[in-house]
């Protein structure tokens, strides 16, 4: 029974090894691709998910509207007056801030009072493209 010779560690043959220790060129651009891939993703994702706030936020103000309009209803007997795009209906004092109703909806657009006077086969609340 032969015994093997010791050896020492530094001894020892190491597997091949390159000089250059880095990641080759392949390996960066696909990383750096998947990369792109994922941020393109998460931007269509909040592109949309704010989108579908500011449609959210106006239907909730234009509920709000309708509302105050309906109490204004009860309240008088008759719809508030027509007013022109963008413009706070007198009616509304108490009702609802003009601040929020100036400031337009949240998608964009000013909102539109068709009151009594009205040319529209309606009375309500609208948005209007500016």
């Amino acid at each position: 029974m032969f015994r093997q010779p010791m050896t020492s560690p530094s001894t020892r043959a190491a597997p091949h090894r390159s000089l250059a220790r880095g990641f080759t060129l392949v390996e960066l651009v696909i990383v750096i691709l998947v990369i792109a891939i994922l941020t393109s993703l998460a931007v269509a994702c909040v592109t949309s998910l704010t989108k579908q706030a500011k449609i959210n936020s106006t239907l909730v103000e234009a509920r709000k509207y309708q509302q105050a309009a309906m109490i204004f209803l009860n309240r008088n007997g008759r719809w508030p007056n027509d007013v022109s795009d963008g413009i706070y209906p007198p009616e509304f004092v108490g009702y609802i801030p003009n601040d929020t109703f100036l400031e337009g909806p949240g998608m964009g657009g000013v909102w539109d009072w068709n009151g009594i006077e009205s040319t529209l086969p309606h009375y309500g609340i609208a948005v209007r493209a500016i």
